[in-house]
């Protein structure tokens, strides 16, 4: 089995809620990025709102 990939990880500031649990972010350097929740923030439903 091959090894589990690293996790990059960046800081940044959410911008705007889409559906389906998933957010646009503006992240350092200015650049846009879709993101989504997954594991431990949706299992126990931390929420996230934009700002």
């Amino acid at each position: 089995m091959a090894e589990k990939e690293q996790a990059l990880e960046v800081d940044g500031v959410v911008t705007q809620a889409l559906a389906n649990t998933r957010f646009r972010v503006q992240i350092t350097g200015g650049h846009v990025v879709n993101a989504h929740v997954a594991g431990r923030m949706r299992k126990n439903f931390i929420r996230i709102v934009p700002g």
